[in-house]
């Protein structure tokens, strides 16, 4: 839908999806909590929850296990939602790891929260969920940290006072993780002597390679840091402008080209590479979108996927023919009929 000064797309009918991975998502509304197995085409499996209009993030684990958090509160289903429990995270002498009391009780704030992108990284071939904390300022002040799981969200391990983390109080905190090393992690840390600190020894020390006020800038609306997914020294932070480092944060430069001036989100191509050389060829390139959904495979769109690959595609062709190109739109099996009109020049 649109009016003269904005458009915008409304949710689907039904719980509100909070987080897919594969075929299966996870829902809540209405005093439920839901798990579907197709995508959200139907809702197989749903439990009573009260609270579930406070659902502040959720996460669908490689094991099955489904982590969920109601501000304050952390709960785990090992069961597709049959049952579900509280998980209490401890702080690092034992004790029971609880939020702040807000200095006002109907202003508390939301507390438990993701992080900025990917949740969860394979490491040394575990599953690690990474999350943080989060304060709405009209409660008071609360202390944000940085956690991890390793075991599908039985247990969490804080590292936010790690060795070469800055301390005293710690503001927001953007993490990332890339592919192309397992043990390489970067965090985007608002503190009186924050910046960009980076860790080759995923998370038990730190390094400050950057403390520049452009990324820091207006850090409870930033903070914002990715990773590429092939190199892992390429670095981006978003602020008033999207910055890129080759070297972990050493150095770095504008790649905004003027284009916007509030940027709060970055998706890197895993292709970006093979796009590069492409590019450096000369030659014209030609985007193309195949949509194979006849083949047999594990996975397949729902209607709430189909919906938004539509609206995607359709913003996407509008943009490249403002450059001068267009998007190529075919469906069904990949096979050298494809490949050869890839090949012909348009």
């Amino acid at each position: 839908r649109e009016t003269k000064d904005f458009w915008f797309r409304l949710a689907p009918e039904g719980p509100y999806v909070d987080s897919q991975r594969d075929n299966k998502a996870f829902g809540f509304g209405g005093g439920k909590i839901y798990l579907s197995e197709d995508n959200s085409k139907s809702w197989a499996h749903s439990a009573a929850f009260a609270d579930a209009e406070n659902i502040t993030f959720s996460c669908l684990l490689k094991n099955g296990n489904i982590l969920f958090a109601t501000r304050n509160k952390l709960f785990l289903s090992t069961d597709n939602l049959r049952s579900h429990r509280e998980i209490v995270v401890k702080n690092r002498d034992g004790s029971d790891y609880r939020p702040h009391t807000p200095t006002n009780p109907d202003q508390p704030g939301w507390y438990f929260h993701p992080l900025d992108g990917v949740h969860t990284w394979e490491i040394d071939g575990r599953e690690m969920l990474v999350w943080g904390n989060y304060c709405n300022v009209l409660g008071g002040p609360v202390p944000v940290n940085i956690y991890y799981s390793t075991d599908g969200g039985e247990t969490w391990t804080e590292i936010t006072r790690n060795t070469g983390l800055p301390q005293g109080l710690i503001g927001k905190i953007g993490i990332a993780l890339t592919k192309a090393d397992s043990s390489r992690v970067y965090a985007l840390v608002e503190n009186e002597n924050g910046g960009l600190f980076v860790s080759s020894d995923a998370g038990k020390t730190w390094a400050l390679t950057t403390a520049d006020r452009n990324i820091r800038q207006r850090a409870f609306y930033y903070t914002h840091v990715f990773a590429d997914t092939k190199n892992q020294d390429v670095v981006y932070m978003e602020n008033t402008s999207i910055y890129r480092s080759a070297d972990m944060g050493k150095t770095m430069q504008s790649v905004s080209a003027n284009t916007h001036g509030d940027f709060h989100d970055l998706w890197i191509d895993p292709d970006n590479a093979a796009l590069a050389a492409a590019v450096a060829t000369g030659v014209a390139i030609l985007p193309a979108f195949i949509l194979d959904d006849a083949s047999a495979g594990d996975w397949s769109p729902g209607a709430a996927s189909r919906w938004w690959l539509h609206h995607s595609l359709e913003d996407l062709s509008r943009s490249l023919e403002h450059v001068g190109s267009r998007l190529l739109l075919r469906r069904g099996a990949r096979s050298e009929e494809h490949t050869s009109e890839l090949q012909s020049p348009y």
